[in-house]
């Protein structure tokens, strides 16, 4: 992932490499039962090259390849909008991998503050269940994607 580590010591880099990310699986178990997978979410935390303060931040990859902050897309306050940072499988996400090679490409989009300190109160009391709540919308949204 982003990689401007000073030093050895200073800070930890990130890559590309599969086993530095975070797979998020959002299958429940009767989704598991009727064959269902995903939607999986690649995150990882660092540091983008571009920034001067060296904050840490979660990144997520998207299906084409690029790294974002996640913040970027929750403050947008849409739903719809997170849909564009998941993979509907794991054999997208393994394709997606398998296609990372060089620099990681890193996409410094907009955040709307406003909008993601909306968020951030909207899901701090639970942010599990407003990830199942965001699971099943998504869901509802791709049935015709899986044939339902």
């Amino acid at each position: 992932m982003p990689e401007v580590a000073r030093s050895q010591d200073d800070i930890e880099g990130a890559s590309d490499a599969y086993n530095h990310q975070r797979l998020q699986g959002f299958s429940d178990f009767e989704s598991r039962i009727r064959g269902e997978r995903g939607p999986y979410l690649c995150t990882q935390t660092g540091i983008a090259p571009s920034d001067s303060l060296l904050k840490t931040r979660m990144f997520v990859l998207r299906p084409d390849g690029h790294w974002v902050d996640f913040n970027a897309y929750a403050s947008q306050g849409k739903p719809e909008a997170i849909d564009e940072i998941v993979f509907p499988s794991m054999a997208k996400v393994m394709e997606t991998f398998g296609k990372l090679f060089g620099r990681p490409r890193v996409l410094d989009l907009p955040i709307d503050e406003k909008g993601l300190q909306a968020w951030i109160e909207r899901h701090s009391s639970d942010p599990l269940q407003a990830a199942r709540a965001w699971v099943e919308q998504y869901k509802m949204r791709h049935r015709k994607d899986r044939g339902g």
